[in-house]
């Protein structure tokens, strides 16, 4: 079996895999046809190799598909699993729609950016002023489509009981993904493996509560 990787480091030792670069894969046509996966392409390979060259990429389609946006992934899940789901607005990002916001949603609730990733454009929305300062970060517009960031997507906070996350609230900035570390206080407080250091120069405390 040969694969094709665009993303050396994930692919690091895998035997019989060529890596190339994404932004050179159509030199390299016939090889991603003859390949038996494509590893790890980018979002925006997605339409050329699946459905131009016909490869079979990993991670699949419906991951990228519906992992790539929020609120995709939001619809899926009120699709199939309502009772699972927390209790979720998809607006557009208006006046009219952020005062829907803040009347149907109980506090605190999280605000999120529909296409966002590693924990970032993530808030917590505690009072009316963070509300109105976090709707400014879209694009204020009433004319709003699906997979959009213009999008207004809030849902119903739930205080994670059983999971293994750093977790952090810092001036409404609701940091659930340990790619966003955590601060001091809460790496004292952690009982539980610590590790110094992230991208963010903080430090990190993880908790694992069964």
């Amino acid at each position: 079996m040969h694969c094709v990787s665009f993303d050396i480091f994930r692919t690091l030792g895998f035997p019989d895999t060529t890596v190339l670069k994404p932004d050179q894969f159509l030199r390299h046509k016939e090889l991603l046809r003859d390949a038996d996966w494509v590893l790890f392409p980018e979002y925006w390979q997605l339409n050329a190799l699946v459905h131009g060259l016909k490869c079979r990429v990993f991670p699949s389609i419906a991951s990228y598909r519906i992992g790539h946006d929020k609120v995709e992934m939001i619809r899926a899940f009120q699709a199939i699993a309502p009772e699972h789901t927390p209790w979720t607005l998809i607006t557009a990002n208006g006046p009219q729609e952020r005062e829907q916001i803040w009347q149907e949603m109980a506090l605190p609730f999280v605000a999120k950016l529909p296409k966002s990733s590693m924990g970032e454009g993530v808030w917590l929305i505690e009072n009316r002023a963070f509300c109105c300062a976090t709707a400014s970060r879209c694009p204020d517009t009433s004319s709003w489509r699906s997979g959009s960031n213009s999008a207004a997507l809030s849902c119903r906070y739930r205080p994670s009981s059983r999971n293994t996350r750093a977790r952090l609230c810092c001036t409404g900035w609701l940091a659930n993904s340990i790619c966003q570390g955590t601060d001091s206080a809460l790496y004292q407080a952690a009982p539980a493996t610590k590790s110094k250091g992230s991208r963010h120069r903080c430090r990190l405390a993880f908790a694992l509560i069964a």
